[in-house]
C-alpha cells in the first residue's frame, strides 16, 4: 500500500480523536471540524481506488468487507456531524445507515452500473431528502436561511458520499476484476 495513504489514514485517525474528544469540550475546534471532514472527503476521493484495491485482498465475503469498510468512515462522519448534540443518536443512526448501505449494495450488485458517480450521486440525493424530510433535524434544516440551507445541503450530500465512495468503489472494482459479464 502507498505510504502516503498510510500517512493520511494515521493523520485522519489522530484528527478524529482530537475532534471527537476536544470538540465536545466547548467546541474547541469551531469550524475546523468542517474543514477536516471536507479535507477527509478530498483524500478519500483521491485514494478511493487504492483503498478499494487494498480491500480486494480480503478473503472475507464481499458484503462483510463492504460494510466493514464503511463503518470507520461512518463513525468518523457521524462523530463530526453530531458534535453539537453530544452524539447521543449514534447507536440509532449507525444501524439505519448500515441498512441504507445494504440497499446500495443490492442496487450495485443487481444492476450493471459501472460508474461510481451514477451510484453515489443518487444515493446522496436520497440521503439529503431523508435528512430534510424525516431526519432528526429536519425542521431545523428547513428553517435555515437560504445560504445556510445551501451549505448544509452540500454538507449533507458530502457526508453521505464520505462513507459510500470507498465501499462502492470496492464493489465496482471487485466486479471488474472477477470478470462478471457486463
Amino acid at each position: 500500500m502507498n505510504k502516503n495513504v498510510i500517512g493520511y489514514v494515521v493523520f485522519a485517525v489522530f484528527y478524529a480523536i482530537c475532534v471527537v474528544s476536544l470538540g465536545r469540550m466547548g467546541r474547541a475546534f469551531g469550524l475546523v471540524h468542517h474543514a477536516g471532514l471536507w479535507a477527509g472527503f478530498i483524500v478519500l476521493l483521491r485514494y478511493r481506488t487504492t483503498l478499494a484495491a487494498w480491500l480486494q485482498k480480503s478473503t472475507k465475503p464481499t458484503l462483510l468487507v463492504y460494510l466493514l469498510s464503511a463503518l470507520p468512515l461512518m463513525l468518523f462522519e457521524e462523530n463530526v456531524n453530531c458534535l453539537p448534540s453530544g452524539c447521543r443518536l449514534i447507536p440509532v443512526t449507525i444501524p439505519f445507515l448500515m441498512l441504507f448501505l445494504v440497499a446500495v449494495y443490492s442496487i450495485v450488485t443487481m444492476t450493471k452500473a459501472q460508474s461510481l458517480w451514477r451510484i453515489v450521486l443518487p444515493t446522496c440525493a436520497v440521503g439529503l431528502l431523508w435528512e430534510v424530510t424525516v431526519g432528526v433535524a429536519g425542521p431545523e434544516f428547513r428553517a435555515l436561511p437560504f445560504l445556510q440551507f445551501i451549505y448544509i445541503s452540500l454538507w449533507t450530500w458530502m457526508s453521505y458520499a464520505f462513507f459510500t465512495i470507498v465501499p462502492v468503489q470496492f464493489l465496482l472494482q471487485k466486479r471488474k476484476s472477477s470478470g462478471v459479464p457486463e
